[in-house]
């Protein structure tokens, strides 16, 4: 896919000696987004510090082994913080990789696909997931904020707060007061030693947090807003404040853009550049009408202009042409393609040519941030659980919620799901679903059901009834698609 090219330009390479943890470079970020990136490559949060390490300031004398290597989809290579305990950096690489000629850069991701997690003993080693990538992970969106694949997160701060005294620190589900309290520890008696330190002159997490001290250099000094008083400070106040400054840094990972807000990193964005496209969506303007008009301006030229200037632009660290040429200008069109109707018609799909990518992946993000139910977790659950578990969840939640529980519970939901969605326009072979369309299918199907009440309908035969709308909303659909299938091949 074009898009994904652009993965390669967004971060400086600064390749670390041997496996040794990366120091960062004299801070330039805002104070704020410097102190948040030395705490996103902390080590001593972790459960396997806190148990073993002398003291906050001590080395371990053996560090935690699933730190020792970085797990790849084929062999293993060494690990940048062997010697050391779990930090978030682990699994959001960037410039770690002890091969950067093969590998290149990472967008804060890792290359397992479950990432390591300490050993406790309770028979977990591996994250549910992958491990995401954090550039542009916090951009405005037109939907709820939700990080994670499973969005259990609505901020960056709550994600940072759940992850440092969670499994994937080591911390066990009844441990989170524990993990509070060692955090809260090492940032009252951090005394700056730690390499970490030095861009800041070694001064310890209190001194910069407090914000007053005088020989706190400029450009390590904390606006009043992030700075708290750390011997007065509770150990929640403190997490807080560890979060808060790791998601200000969070915050500014994003792919490079110009001064007009444009991306301008890949082939892609280049190509738009020089062909005078849209890069971007207008003020009030969703993805995929941006895709639409992307699309609409495409198709008006007459001579698409190709990126291909070997030696004059290029990728700094990966050993790929950058270059965007008659493949993938052909690949675009068919990314940006849609169907004239929710399912792409007999015709549409022998004459071929439609990807209806932008359903899902609408530039200039190419991604619709929502959650997509593949299968693949209900089928790891039943694998672990039994056929039909997860299924089950459902029943235990409705149960709790009510307080009680009835065997026919549930008896109609199924035709309910059905009528709500086709309604609502949803075709049975899939497509585009719309939210107003299920609102609406929601309402139309709630009016139905109530007036069947009014008039004092046989409930035995209300589904009977619902059943006929069913049939007739999916009769309405296809006739709407053989007149339009007439209407393009007329």
């Amino acid at each position: 896919m074009p898009r994904a090219i652009a993965l390669c330009v967004v971060a400086v390479l600064t390749v670390a000696a041997g496996c040794n943890a990366p120091t960062p470079e004299p801070p330039e970020d805002p104070p704020e987004v410097a102190l948040g990136e030395r705490l996103f490559l902390e080590t001593r949060f972790a459960q396997f510090f806190a148990v073993r390490a002398a003291g906050v300031n001590d080395p371990l004398a053996t560090g935690d082994p699933v730190m020792d290597i970085l797990e790849t989809t084929g062999v293993p290579r060494p690990g940048p913080f062997a010697g050391k305990s779990m930090n978030c950096r682990q699994c959001h690489l960037v410039d770690e990789s002890p091969e950067p000629a093969t590998t290149g850069l990472r967008t804060y991701a890792d290359f397992a696909r479950r990432s390591p997690i300490p050993d406790r003993g309770d028979g977990h080693n591996r994250t549910p997931r992958n491990s995401p990538g954090l550039v542009n992970a916090n951009v405005k969106r037109g939907v709820p904020l939700f990080l994670h694949f499973d969005g259990q997160f609505a901020t960056a701060a709550d994600l940072v707060e759940g992850t440092l005294t969670g499994r994937n620190f080591g911390w066990l589900p009844n441990e989170e007061a524990t993990a509070r309290a060692h955090i809260a520890r090492v940032m009252r008696e951090d005394d700056g030693s730690d390499p970490l330190a030095r861009p800041c002159r070694g001064l310890p997490y209190a001194t910069l947090l407090r914000g007053i001290a005088a020989e706190i250099p400029t450009a390590c000094r904390l606006p009043e807003g992030y700075r708290i008083d750390v011997a007065a400070a509770t150990d929640g106040d403190l997490l807080h404040a560890v979060a808060g400054l790791v998601s200000a840094y969070m915050e500014t990972l994003t792919f490079a853009r110009d001064a007009g807000d444009g991306y301008v990193g890949s082939p892609y964005d280049r190509f738009l550049i020089l062909n005078g496209l849209p890069r971007q969506p207008e003020p009030g303007e969703g993805g995929i009408a941006y895709a639409r008009r992307l699309r609409v301006a495409l198709e008006a030229l007459t001579a698409p202009k190709l990126v291909d200037n070997p030696g004059v632009l290029m990728f700094a660290h990966h050993a790929q042409d950058f270059v965007f040429g008659p493949a993938a200008l052909a690949g675009l069109r068919i990314f940006l393609a849609e169907p004239a109707a929710a399912t792409a018609s007999a015709s549409e799909l022998a004459r071929g040519g439609i990807g209806n990518c932008i359903a899902c992946h609408a530039p200039p993000e190419f991604t619709d941030f929502g959650f997509h139910n593949n299968g693949v977790a209900q089928a790891e659950y039943d694998g672990v659980h039994g056929p039909g578990a997860f299924a089950a969840l459902a029943a235990v939640l409705w149960a709790s919620k009510l307080g009680s529980a009835a065997p026919e519970t549930g008896d109609d939901w199924l035709i309910i799901s059905f009528a709500v969605a086709i309604i609502g326009g949803t075709g049975l072979n899939g497509g585009i679903i719309s939210a107003m369309g299920l609102f609406m299918g929601s309402a139309i199907f709630m009016l139905i059901k109530h007036g069947l009440v009014e008039v004092k309908a046989n409930p035995y035969y209300a589904n009977s009834f619902l059943g006929l709308l069913i049939l007739l909303a999916i009769v309405v659909d296809r006739v709407r698609e053989l007149y339009s299938d007439k209407q393009k091949d007329g």
